[in-house]
């Protein structure tokens, strides 16, 4: 299970790296929120079009036939989270970074 987590982690930050121009920025914060690890990948990449938010987790999708890549990752990412019952969304803005965020039950019971 730690590797299929570790996996979508992978995915999500080699995602945000790939997007971003050589002159950009990647910054990733994690913290815990109500029993809740909470993940973002922010990055100064181009704007993701609103009607594109969601799609981009479907497989095979990707914005950009020029960046190298088959359109699997986020679609990996997104099943690996959703399967251990957390969500993963993308929001972007003008003006903003673009902000992948992880969001994951903590474990009661781990010691």
């Amino acid at each position: 299970e730690r590797e299929k987590i570790l996996r979508a982690i992978n995915n999500l930050l080699s995602n945000s790296i790939k997007h971003t121009p050589a002159d950009g920025k990647v910054k990733v914060c994690a913290h815990e929120t109500d029993g809740f690890a909470r993940i973002e990948f922010f990055n100064t990449g181009a704007i993701i079009p609103s009607d594109k938010l969601e799609k981009i987790f479907d497989k095979f999708e990707r914005l950009n036939a020029l960046i190298e890549g088959h359109g699997l990752g986020l679609s990996i990412a997104k099943d690996i989270i959703e399967l251990h019952k957390g969500k993963v969304w993308a929001t972007s803005e003008q003006g903003k970074p673009n902000c992948f965020t992880m969001l994951l039950a903590l474990q009661k019971d781990a010691a």
